[in-house]
């Protein structure tokens, strides 16, 4: 048996991705034995979710892995199907992989797992420090600006601990590295490549193209100043906004250049280190040439008729 992990990181299309895997659960274990296990009740509506995190846990803390195993197995037209591949998708793995890491090790060889593949995508960082800020705004209560978050970021140096930690003992799994921007239009199609499943079979569709959309700006506007008010009980309203109007236009927004430049200063020494463990095709970029002062706009807050019923909605349950 093997054991496939994608362990994210965040912000490089992990949303949809769970949601997919999800939605064609069945069809992965009947047809290419690929056992994802979990309910997954969130996902398959096409909303947000920690993939399936909590059965990651509950394989590395039960002491009966193999009892585990059998009995996730799922009863299909009245034959037991055997797996001979046990996934778990968790973006949180990235930033939090030097704690898994022995138990992945230690689990695997007590079920007599093989092989570990590992997944891992990873996103130009000033890119990915912008688009976590929509989502620090949606769903955790911040609410400062984005210069202000970018002053406080600190993933980067996550990411090149974990990236160090697969590369020390890269002996126990075979690991494959994307980056987003060179993916991002096959995303599914690279990911069923890593599945080693084929790319032409019919499968189920997701509910919505876009999961876990990102804030409009008026969107974005409105939950900073709900943030401030009420912190991190206002992600009720974020998560309604996303999962009710999947097909609204995100916002991306940009800091100024001063800001672009400083984050510059602070990550390149990183980025160089993750770099020389990268393949060439996955590697980081810090590229602020297109980065162009916003001008200002209206402090008025635009909503529809309908995304003021959401607002009202979330304030009353």
């Amino acid at each position: 048996m093997r054991l496939k992990l994608h362990i994210g990181h965040g912000k490089t299309g992990s949303s949809y991705l769970q949601s997919w895997f999800a939605c064609n659960a069945r069809l992965l274990l009947e047809k290419y034995g690929i056992l994802y296990p979990g309910q997954h009740h969130h996902a398959e509506k096409g909303h947000f979710s920690l993939g399936n995190c909590e059965e990651l846990d509950a394989f590395l803390c039960n002491h009966r892995v193999c009892d585990w195993i059998r009995q996730s197995s799922c009863l299909i037209s009245e034959r037991k199907i055997k797996p001979n591949s046990l996934f778990f998708s968790f973006e949180g793995l990235t930033r939090k992989f030097n704690l898994y890491q022995k138990k992945l090790v230690d689990r695997a060889e007590l079920v007599g797992i093989k092989t570990i593949d590992i997944l891992l995508i990873v996103r130009d960082p000033l890119e990915h420090a912008c688009s976590v800020y929509n989502q620090m705004v949606k769903r955790h209560g911040y609410y400062g600006s984005l210069d202000e978050w970018l002053d406080i970021y600190d993933f980067t140096d996550y990411l090149l601990k974990t990236i160090q930690e697969l590369n020390d003992n890269k002996n126990l799994w075979n690991i494959r590295v994307a980056n987003y921007k060179n993916i991002s239009s096959s995303l599914l199609d690279f990911t069923k490549s890593w599945l080693n499943i084929s790319t032409i079979d019919s499968f189920d569709q997701i509910p919505n193209f876009t999961v876990n959309r990102s804030l409009t700006y008026d969107e974005l506007h409105l939950m900073r100043i709900i943030n401030r008010k009420i912190g991190i009980k206002s992600r009720l309203l974020g998560e309604k906004l996303s999962n009710q109007f999947p097909n609204l236009n995100s916002y991306s927004p940009q800091p100024s250049i001063e800001s672009a430049k400083k984050f510059v200063d602070k990550w390149m020494a990183h980025v160089t280190s993750i770099n020389h463990l990268l393949p060439q095709e996955a590697q980081l970029g810090l590229d602020i040439s297109t980065i162009q002062e916003q001008p200002l706009k209206s402090d008025i807050i635009k909503l529809s008729h309908q995304q003021i019923s959401c607002l009202i909605d979330s304030i009353l349950n």
